[in-house]
């Protein structure tokens, strides 16, 4: 299919680009998508509150199964990032990791967005197992538990104080908080126990969290840690085609 001009290019393997490709692979298009299944932020998310899915799923299983429907509607899937993207005539040319470069006449974007990461040793290896970037998805599996939120800003104060009706206990670690007087009045008189200055250092367990070592050298045995630090865009690519983006808010 790349040295041909393929009429629909996806980028992003998430649900939203999955679901693009089913729609256009079944009007007999030309389909390609591009990306890594393990870079959505569904990947590591344990799933119970979608529609026909029994029971707990992980996000995994359910892009996976996606993947599948897409290659049986006769969809190519090429899990490579693209590079660069240009218009040198009046198709887009795609650059991609390898080299490799694809010519379209239409290109979809669906990268949505990334969760901001800690960056710290054993942070990667643990989502799914105890690191988790949403509290709205997964609160109600650290029910009776110990948490930490990690984050300086409004949607860690929220998520910490969301966590007191779930957890047993709930740690929040900031280097420095920066919330409305209001939020702050709340978290104050909240059970939240609050951890400032300081910040994580490295995140320990085997097959699931058990505790994190901060900054100042303390240790804190949890049962999962929560990492609210916003998410970056990843339409940066777009605008090399002229498309122009809203401001973040």
């Amino acid at each position: 299919m790349s040295n041909s001009i393929i009429d629909v290019v996806i980028i992003g393997t998430g649900p939203a680009g999955i679901q693009a490709a089913i729609h256009a692979a079944r009007k007999k298009t030309s389909v390609l998508v591009l990306g890594r299944i393990e870079n959505s932020a569904l990947y590591g998310a344990h799933i119970e509150n979608y529609a026909c899915v029994k029971g707990v799923t992980e996000g995994r299983v359910l892009l996976e199964a996606g993947i599948s429907q897409v290659l049986n509607f006769g969809a190519e899937v090429i899990p490579e990032d693209v590079l660069s993207i240009g218009q040198p005539d009046k198709f887009f040319e795609l650059e991609l990791e390898s080299g490799t470069k694809i010519h379209c006449r239409t290109i979809i974007f669906t990268m949505g967005v990334s969760k901001k990461k800690l960056s710290v040793p054993g942070e990667r290896r643990l989502i799914g197992q105890g690191v988790s970037y949403c509290v709205d998805c997964d609160a109600n599996f650290y029910r009776g538990a110990t948490v930490m939120v990690a984050g300086n800003r409004s949607a860690a104060v929220d998520g910490a104080l969301t966590l007191t009706d779930y957890a047993q206990k709930v740690y929040l670690v900031a280097k420095e908080l920066s919330v409305s007087p209001e939020l702050m009045d709340r978290l104050q008189k909240s059970t939240v126990e609050v951890l400032t200055p300081n910040w994580v250092k490295e995140i320990h367990g085997e097959n699931a969290v058990s505790s994190v070592t901060l900054e100042d050298d303390s240790t804190v045995n949890l049962d999962g840690i929560f990492i609210e630090l916003g998410s970056k865009g990843a339409l940066e690519l777009a605008t090399q085609v002229g498309v122009a983006l809203d401001s973040e808010r």
